[in-house]
Order: C-alpha cells, then structure tokens, then sequence
C-alpha cells in the first residue's frame, strides 16, 4: 500500500510555534480508491477550509457534510470549524487514480 502525504497549508502558531493544516492520502489497495484525511495540528480552530478541486469527482458518493462541491472548490466540514487536533476523512474512488487537492482558502481562529 502506497501513502502520500503532503502538507497542504502552514502557519505560525500564536504561543505554540508551527501551526498546520495537513492533508494526506493513503492509497486503499486499489489504484483507484483513496482515504483523505485533513488533520488540525494547531491550538487554533481552521473554519472555512476549501480545497482546489476543478474537475474533480469521485465514482463513489462522498457524504456533503463533508465535502460539498461549489464551482471549482471543494468545501470542508460544511463551512464548519476543524477544532484543534481533529480530523476530517473521506474516501473516494476515480478511474484517474489519485486527485491532487491543494488548499485554496480557510481562516485561522485563535481565541
């Protein structure tokens, strides 16, 4: 089983040094079906977290709580919060391998 991770967005922490949103990707078995997990390793909350994702489907249903599709982005977590230390995970499967989301938008919330 192949694993590809790759962090898709950092920033700098108020108090607690490096702050991260990562995504990674785990490949299931199979060169078409993929695990994504996007993962808050910061003390601050990540609220309206979009991801780059033109063109993109999946041949399987992704719940839309999770990820809806808008355009040309993918939106995470129905615009809701990823608290620190959480995580958000969904699989899909395409035809075409391995989707390479990037982040396109999210805002930082430190209280």
């Amino acid at each position: 089983m192949r694993v590809n991770s790759r962090v898709i967005s950092e920033a700098h922490g108020q108090v607690t040094g490096d702050c991260k949103l990562t995504i990674n990707q785990e490949n299931m078995g199979t060169p078409q079906s993929w695990s994504v997990t996007l993962e808050n390793q910061c003390n601050c909350a990540f609220m309206d977290v979009k991801l780059a994702c033109k063109g993109f489907q999946s041949d399987t249903k992704i719940n839309p709580s999770i990820l809806f599709y808008a355009g040309d982005f993918c939106i995470i977590n129905n615009h809701l919060p990823i608290y620190p230390r959480d995580r958000i995970r969904f699989l899909y499967t395409r035809q075409a391998g391995e989707y390479p989301f990037q982040l396109a938008a999210q805002t930082k919330a430190c209280s």
